[in-house]
């Protein structure tokens, strides 16, 4: 198997996840030829840490090596566009951290520039590849608790809490709604189809945020986003998202049926048992919720699945699956969540996409042929 060589922009906390993994896991598929960093010590530091040929003070040199043939674009949300326009106009395949980036504009502007230079455009979150998302899949295709009707999500993560620099996610390009709602979004569409329909209210509690490290800062984004999403299945989800509350109990991933409700995973992992859990179901008729085994080798963090998969696609010369119609299908339904809240209104999502097979289930972690 043909590996693609990767160089990868932006060196800072999430590049440890994708840098392990593409060492130790992934090797079939990725070659990591070369790292580059706005700060040149960060680029120099994993490179020495993980082995890495290449450490680039500027990114137009890396961009004009022939050791590097896809970018994964790992910079701040607000330089996604400029960045990856840089890498496809160099005739490089990109990988996009989620966000995508942040209009449909630009989102529509980078796949026809992709489209015209005949590269590829991969985009995270790539959670909904592995054991967590294909379990929920199988188990309701199964017919084991019904026809599914409704679900519903809820999450908490007060970022502020524990991050040692968390004012950047209290900016624009961040926030719930680009930081932790992607993940439940492409793992939705991914299980009950495409979103029709987006009725939102986002908004931000509290002006300021006073952190367990560092001092107080203002907030410039919603912090509590609230949204009702109707799908092309027929299936209707609501979803509570916020960096405010101190706790909550609510699920953070039920799906109702005419026959039962399961007790799904997570979204924002890549399987149940990653945070000690267990997906389970409940029949009508049931005393007890039963416990459901995950169904994939994929049960472990795993940053860089998604783009791992991109790499063994264009090698087979095959569609990949974090690919840039899905990109856009996410973000289109959250610039709705936007629309609506801005505009007191039902939002129209005008994009679809082609939901694709999930990955085979006897794969073992780090396989992807």
């Amino acid at each position: 198997m043909r590996r693609i060589k990767v160089g990868i922009l932006g060196c800072g906390y999430i590049s440890d996840d994708y840098l392990r993994n593409f060492t130790q896991a992934y090797t079939n598929n990725v070659e990591v030829t070369a790292l580059c960093d706005i700060i040149p010590e960060r680029a120099q530091k994993q490179a020495k840490r993980y082995g890495i040929p290449k450490a680039y003070e500027r990114y137009e040199d890396m961009l004009a090596s022939d050791d590097v043939e896809l970018i994964l674009n790992l910079t701040n949300p607000a330089a996604h566009m400029e960045t990856s326009v840089s890498a496809i106009g160099a005739g490089k395949h990109v990988y996009i951290e989620k966000p995508f980036v942040m209009y449909r504009s630009d989102a529509k502007e980078l796949i026809g520039l992709a489209q015209r230079k005949g590269v590829r455009i991969g985009c995270a979150p790539d959670t909904f590849l592995a054991s967590g998302t294909y379990t929920t899949r199988t188990v309701l295709n199964s017919g084991l608790i019904g026809k599914p009707f409704a679900a519903f999500g809820g999450f908490c993560h007060r970022v502020q809490d524990w991050h040692k620099n968390p004012s950047v996610f209290f900016q624009p390009g961040a926030g719930p709604l680009y930081d932790g709602i992607p993940y439940y979004i492409a793992t939705w569409v991914n299980i009950f189809g495409p979103v029709t329909s987006v009725s939102a209210s986002l908004s931000a509690p509290f002006p300021s945020i006073k952190p367990v490290y560092g001092p107080e800062f203002e907030v410039e984004v919603p912090t509590l986003d609230i949204a009702t999403l109707t799908f092309q299945s027929g299936v209707v989800a609501s979803m509570l998202y916020s960096f405010n509350f101190i706790d909550s109990n609510m699920p953070r991933f039920e799906i109702f049926g005419s026959e039962g409700t399961m007790n799904a995973h997570l979204p924002n992992a890549y399987s149940a048992s990653q945070l000690g859990e267990t997906i389970r179901i409940k029949r009508a008729g049931d005393s007890e919720w039963r416990s459901i085994p995950e169904m994939t080798n994929y049960r472990t963090f795993g940053h860089g699945l998604g783009l791992a998969e991109m790499c063994s696609s264009i090698a087979q010369n095959r569609r990949h699956r974090c690919n840039e119609e899905l990109g856009y299908h996410v973000l289109d339904v959250m610039n709705a969540f936007e629309d609506s809240s801005r505009e007191g209104r039902v939002w129209k999502i005008e994009s679809t996409f082609v939901q694709m097979d999930p990955l085979p289930a006897d794969l073992l972690f780090g396989e992807l042929d």
